[in-house]
């Protein structure tokens, strides 16, 4: 009983409480940030899908190390 009270509670500190910081907080993202936001969903949905499908290979790899990399080539450049 005393580990699920544990575990309840870092679930608690890990999600209700960062949501409502979330929630409450007044966003407004630069273009750095809305580039890395594009990339992590680009590269996401490319990773699901081959989880998905059940073909996660090491060129999957490949294509989300090759977004990050094109990410930080964007940042050092400046836009």
């Amino acid at each position: 009983m005393a580990i699920a009270a544990l575990i309840g509670e870092k679930v608690l500190y890990s999600t209700v409480y960062p949501a409502i910081a979330l929630i409450v907080t007044r966003w407004s993202l630069d273009i750095e940030a809305l580039i890395s936001v594009i990339v992590v969903e680009a590269v996401s949905s490319v990773m699901l899908y081959h989880v998905v499908k059940g073909r996660l290979t090491w060129d999957v790899a490949v294509i989300g190390l090759l977004g990050y990399i094109i990410y930080i080539l964007i940042l050092m450049h400046g836009i």
